[in-house]
C-alpha cells in the first residue's frame, strides 16, 4: 500500500459509517489512491467518483459562478470550488479541493456520521497529503 492509499485508508477507518475515501487529481481527474468499507466495484465506483468529483469542483457552471462572485466584490478566483459537502437521502458528500495542490479530497458517509468530526480528520489529512507531493 503506497502513501497515499494509506491517507485514504487511515481515513475511511477513522470514523464509523464513512464509506469511502478518494483522493481526486483535479488536473484530470484521475483516481490517486481509494478506499472503500464496503465490498465495491471498485473501478465503477473510482469512475463515478473522478466524474462528480470534476463536475461538482470544475463544472463550467461553479467556474461561472466563482467569475460572477470574483466581479462583484474584491474576492479573488480560483477557478473551482474549495470545498462542497452534499446530503441525499442516505449520505453526506464533503469535496475538499488541497491548497497549492491540483487534489481533492472526496469522501462519502452514511448520515448517521458525524459531520464535523469528518470535515476535521479531513483536516488533519489535508498536510499529510501536502508532505507528499513537496
Amino acid at each position: 500500500m503506497n502513501n497515499l492509499e494509506n491517507i485514504c485508508s487511515k481515513l475511511v477507518n477513522s470514523i464509523d459509517g464513512i464509506i469511502s475515501t478518494s483522493l481526486v487529481n483535479l488536473e484530470d481527474g484521475s483516481i490517486l489512491a481509494s478506499c472503500f468499507k464496503e465490498n465495491h466495484d471498485v473501478q465503477k465506483m473510482n469512475n463515478n467518483i473522478s466524474s462528480a468529483t470534476m463536475e461538482i469542483l470544475k463544472s463550467e457552471s461553479a467556474k461561472n459562478v466563482d467569475s460572477y462572485i470574483s466581479e462583484k466584490t474584491d474576492y479573488k478566483s480560483k477557478g473551482y470550488f474549495k470545498e462542497v459537502f452534499i446530503s441525499s437521502k442516505n449520505n453526506f458528500y464533503f469535496l475538499k479541493a488541497v491548497d497549492d495542490l491540483e487534489i481533492a479530497i472526496f469522501i462519502i458517509s452514511k448520515k448517521t456520521s458525524n459531520q464535523g468530526l469528518i470535515w476535521s480528520e479531513i483536516k488533519i489529512a489535508i498536510p499529510k497529503v501536502k508532505d507528499l507531493f513537496n
